[in-house]
């Protein structure tokens, strides 16, 4: 498709970049939101949540350096598309942190709380710039990170 055809359907590059970025957020969402609609035990599926969250991710924006480039902008000039994904990714932590105090498998007396601090504790692992800039940082691992924020939920007795 030549450049003039493509700005017949978007006004700038801009839009042309958000359009992207909706995209690849929506497929992340997407397997989000299945990941927390299947059965099965809580944290085995946090854990899978989590895990799939960071691949996707890195996937998508770390290899890439257009989309990384991308990624840079659109959290420098505060992207509404970007606060959207943000807010959909929390909400998703949240319905499998209520779906794990709900069978007993977490504890968290504030859900809302509880999913805030969930994905600050995953940002070096969902953040496509802390991706790719704590990639050779010294810092715990993927697993040993999901493990602290599963401990943090576990009931206590």
């Amino acid at each position: 498709m030549s450049p003039a055809n493509v700005y017949r359907f978007f006004e700038s590059k801009k839009a042309i970049h958000q359009a992207v970025a909706r995209g690849l957020m929506g497929e992340v969402e997407l397997e989000a939101q299945r990941i927390v609609a299947r059965p099965g035990p809580v944290p085995e599926r946090f854990r899978e949540l989590l895990t799939t969250i960071h691949r996707m991710n890195t996937e998508r924006y770390v290899g890439d350096n257009k989309l990384h480039e991308m990624v840079e902008i659109a959290m420098q000039e505060d992207w509404q598309v970007c606060v959207n994904h943000m807010e959909c990714i929390a909400g998703v932590v949240g319905q499998m942190i209520a779906q794990g105090v709900a069978s007993g498998e977490f504890e968290a007396p504030d859900l809302q709380l509880a999913s805030l601090c969930a994905c600050t504790a995953m940002m070096r692992f969902f953040h496509p710039q802390m991706i790719a800039q704590c990639a050779t940082k010294p810092g715990p691992t993927i697993d040993q990170m999901i493990d602290f924020v599963i401990a943090g939920l576990s009931p206590r007795h």
